[in-house]
């Protein structure tokens, strides 16, 4: 057993992979993202489910394109090959959560056209 500091872990792209292979992590992923004020995730989805856990703040969560307000202390299940996005809409940071039952989710771009 090992405890990871999350804050010990690199920021890449806007998130820290905080469970994954440098873990020692085979099958599962987990990724600490924190949104600031009006920042978006674009519209994308992955081949596998997704879980994101909201810790702080407010955000719209989008996907199939119903859009719902979820606060911090929620949760959001995503299946797999489900377009989503979210956007905090709080004037101040946003922290979740995204677990994957796989050790290197991919990130596939959507191919809506509209803005975000």
């Amino acid at each position: 057993m090992s405890i990871i500091l999350h804050a010990d872990q690199p920021e890449i792209n806007g998130y820290r992979q905080i469970i994954g292979k440098a873990a020692g992590a085979h099958s599962t992923t987990l990724w600490d993202q924190n949104l600031p004020a009006g920042a978006v995730i674009v519209p994308h989805y992955h081949d596998c489910e997704e879980t994101l856990t909201f810790l702080s703040g407010e955000a719209e969560v989008t996907v199939n394109g119903e859009t719902l307000l979820v606060e911090a202390n929620s949760s959001v299940f995503i299946p797999a090959q489900t377009i989503h996005q979210v956007r905090n809409v709080t004037s101040g940071e946003v922290r979740l959560l995204a677990f994957f039952p796989t050790i290197e989710p991919e990130v596939v771009a959507s191919a809506l056209t509209e803005a975000p």
